[in-house]
């Protein structure tokens, strides 16, 4: 993982699932289908941050998570004492993904599309890509 955890404050966490093509598990919000994410969000008090990867998970994309390992850990643009943590997710069941949420459509993408400036999440996923190598 790129940064010591020491003294930091895990609030958010994010899935990242990968398919057999090369493609991501992707949420796209606020009707805008430009604008992709992996799916994630923050901890909720008294919350592990697996617990968290595994509810946001199955909340946004109706998705379980067989298997999670911490790879990435991106500081909060608010506070350098605050990070969010990615896990590379297996699935238990990807062929189920399914939209969960009213505004949220679920999708599975390339990483290229993931780039795109209209994504809220495009040069921190470029980053975040260009680290893991998969873009």
């Amino acid at each position: 993982m790129n940064l010591d955890l020491t003294n930091k404050e895990i609030f958010a966490v994010v899935a990242l699932v990968k398919g057999p093509d090369g493609k991501i598990l992707t949420c796209s919000r606020r009707n805008a289908p430009q604008d992709l994410c992996m799916p994630g969000g923050k901890i909720d008090p008294g919350e592990t941050p697996e617990n968290a990867v595994c509810r946001e998970l199955w909340e946004e994309t109706g998705v379980e998570a067989e298997t999670l390992t911490p790879i990435y850990a991106r500081e909060d643009h608010t506070s350098l004492d605050r990070v969010c943590l990615i896990y590379e997710v297996t699935p238990r069941n990807p062929q189920d993904a399914r939209t969960m949420e009213p505004g949220i459509t679920v999708d599975w993408k390339y990483p290229s599309e993931l780039l795109t400036p209209e994504c809220t999440f495009g040069s921190y996923n470029r980053r975040l890509f260009a680290e893991l190598g998969l873009a």
